[in-house]
């Protein structure tokens, strides 16, 4: 911030919003540039800022949608009570399968690179027999969703995802499940 005086947070609303965190000043030090004919002065932040932002339409859906989404944040204990929450609910899944001793595997070894929101993983090496009975008891005790397209393909990798719905406890229920049912299925 102290160098480039901005912020930009995006996903928090619907398509076409942008938070943006701007320090004061920083509008004319960063974006006071000639506008000429054929530039896009929509998008000029010193045009806006000295219109009082009358040349964008505001997405007034969006701006409640984001003040709620803070509000709970708030009411959570902050960003850094979700941070805590989601190493806690990837690490309990991360955990199991580092020590499956094979039975599950993620294509993301390098543990600074995991995700803690979407954990991939591989029941057996992808075994779709095993897959497929993983996900009918996965889905008996409640956990759906698993199976879902992501960046690593369809088909072989299941995806756990962590967002912010889900609690500590349901993550701790889906490790117990995981371990129980490698427990049950390593020699088949």
């Amino acid at each position: 911030m102290r160098k480039k005086g901005n912020h930009h947070g995006g996903a928090l609303a619907g398509s076409g919003f942008l938070l943006e965190k701007v320090k004061n000043g920083a509008v004319s030090e960063m974006y006071a540039v000639k506008v000429t004919k054929g530039d896009y002065w929509v998008l000029n932040y010193t045009v806006n800022a000295e219109a009082g932002n009358l040349w964008n339409t505001t997405p007034t859906f969006n701006i409640e949608v984001v003040g709620r989404v803070m509000d709970w944040i708030q009411r959570q204990g902050g960003v850094a009570e979700l941070e805590r929450r989601s190493i806690a609910k990837s690490g309990l899944i991360y955990e199991v399968i580092d020590n499956s001793g094979g039975f599950y595997t993620t294509p993301v070894d390098h543990e600074g690179l995991r995700s803690r929101m979407n954990v991939p993983f591989d029941v057996r090496g992808g075994d779709l027999e095993t897959t497929d009975r993983f996900l009918i008891k996965a889905w008996e005790r409640g956990f759906v969703g698993l199976r879902t397209l992501t960046p690593f393909g369809a088909g072989k990798y299941l995806r756990a995802s962590l967002y912010n719905a889900v609690t500590e406890e349901d993550a701790a229920r889906l490790a117990d499940f995981m371990r129980v049912f490698a427990r049950e299925n390593q020699g088949s």
